[in-house]
């Protein structure tokens, strides 16, 4: 159960949720700890779940054919 609600206000994808709605996400949500340099997911994973960002930052990428980055986005606090 997530107990910031602060976090959930910042979610685009939430904006204007009762507030019963609001608690039944927060009870929905299940903090992890991800490691720095540790993947998340891969392209091509089937979306089980929903990530909000609580602090830090993720880097959204993908690697070219010759083994290059491109990076598509950074995200923070409160982005999916």
């Amino acid at each position: 159960m997530l107990e910031e609600s602060n976090l959930l206000a910042m979610v685009f994808l939430l904006e204007g949720l009762p507030p019963k709605a609001e608690s039944y996400a927060r009870e929905a949500f299940e903090p992890a700890h991800v490691a720095a340099g540790q993947t998340v997911f891969e392209a091509g994973d089937p979306g089980e779940a929903l990530y909000v960002l609580r602090a830090g930052q993720i880097r959204i990428y993908r690697t070219n054919l010759d083994g290059k980055e491109r990076i598509l986005a950074y995200l923070g606090p409160g982005e999916v």
